[in-house]
């Protein structure tokens, strides 16, 4: 008996598959990205509905027959899960940067506690909508005046980020992506570091890392207890060795 035109099943194949793959596939390549699923949602399912209404038309329009019309069916699906699956795949992550500096000013940490202490005072007036926690002035004033190493501010020249693939076909592999002109000013603690060793004007080269997700606080410990986050600064850190040639 020979078989039947798909008829209708050109729209719940392609819409199911492309739902799916949308889906389904940013929950197992971008697990962090907790928006990914809406790729399913808003293109990749819709798209399939909508490809296959086309394809239904034009299957019966020019009367394919039924059996090339399943393998057509199943051709465009099994293609429409693989272009999606590509096309979720996750962008590199970023490292850091290495970067090239010029020295501003240098400064023990008790020596900048009055302009700290005064800069959390006015975020905490400003977003008062976030209560903060007890004893944060105590615990500054102790942290800073028990604070080893240094407080340099830098103007940054240029910046290299330093980026690692996470598609898997070549997840782990880590490279720069090139130098990019800097105009931004920034804060970094060297808890070993003495003001000897950074005068005005000095040019040095270190790695930034990327650390942001670090900084996100638990609602009872704001303002923040751990000193580098108290002074907003980065930690100076050398320059891995398998980017010293940059």
């Amino acid at each position: 008996m020979p078989p039947k035109a798909p008829g209708a099943k050109w729209i719940l194949i392609l819409g199911v598959t492309g739902f799916a793959a949308g889906f389904i596939g940013p929950l197992v390549f971008v697990p962090e990205a907790n928006q990914g699923p809406l790729v399913g949602i808003f293109i990749s399912g819709p798209a399939g509905f909508m490809l296959g209404l086309v394809l239904w038309g034009a299957s019966a329009l020019i009367k394919l027959p039924a059996r090339i019309q399943w393998r057509l069916l199943y051709t465009v699906a099994s293609i429409g899960v693989l272009v999606t699956l590509v096309c979720v795949q996750p962008q590199p992550a970023l490292l850091g940067y290495v970067y090239d500096a010029e020295v501003q000013s240098c400064s023990s940490p008790p020596a900048t506690e009055e302009s700290v202490i005064d800069d959390w005072n006015e975020r905490i007036e400003k977003y008062d909508y976030a209560k903060p926690r007890a004893g944060w002035q105590d615990d500054m004033h102790r942290m800073l005046r028990d604070a080893p190493g240094v407080v340099v501010s830098v103007r940054l020249l240029r910046k290299n980020p330093i980026l690692e693939n996470r598609k898997p076909w070549n997840r782990g592999r880590q490279f720069a992506s090139g130098w990019m002109t800097q105009a931004e000013e920034t804060i970094f603690y060297d808890a070993d570091g003495s003001c000897d060793e950074y005068h005005v004007g000095d040019k040095f080269r270190g790695f930034q890392k990327h650390d942001y997700e670090e900084r996100i606080h638990a609602p009872g410990n704001w303002p923040p207890s751990v000193l580098i986050d108290v002074l907003g600064a980065s930690l100076k850190l050398p320059v891995p060795q398998r980017w010293s040639g940059l």
